[in-house]
């Protein structure tokens, strides 16, 4: 039966979180790591064609990630946004600082 309120986190559940959040950060940086060393080694390629290849295993893994159901259709709306704007207006870049002035 269903009470209606919402059960407080123990504090065992704030430290699995963070836990998990903490071998999550470690998984990423360990991630970026393997992915510089990769990009180190394309560079005989030209940009665009690593560019285009990045850009496919991007698509078929954020399908992925939809399939599986660990992230919605929004949500990687939203990340391909923020994706977009990372690459297109760059934090202290001109644009940015040009949109501030009055």
């Amino acid at each position: 039966m269903s009470t209606g309120t919402t059960p407080i986190p123990s504090s065992d559940d704030h430290e699995a979180a963070s836990f998990d959040a903490a071998v999550f950060d470690s998984a990423v940086r360990h991630c970026f790591e393997k992915i510089d060393r990769l990009a180190e080694r394309l560079q005989r390629y030209p940009l665009e064609a690593i560019a285009l290849a990045m850009g496919a295993y991007l698509q078929e893994v954020l399908g992925f990630l939809l399939e599986d159901g660990a992230c919605t259709g929004d949500e990687i709306r939203q990340y391909l946004r923020d994706f977009e704007s990372g690459i297109l207006e760059p934090k202290g870049s001109t644009a940015e600082n040009e949109s501030a002035q009055p």
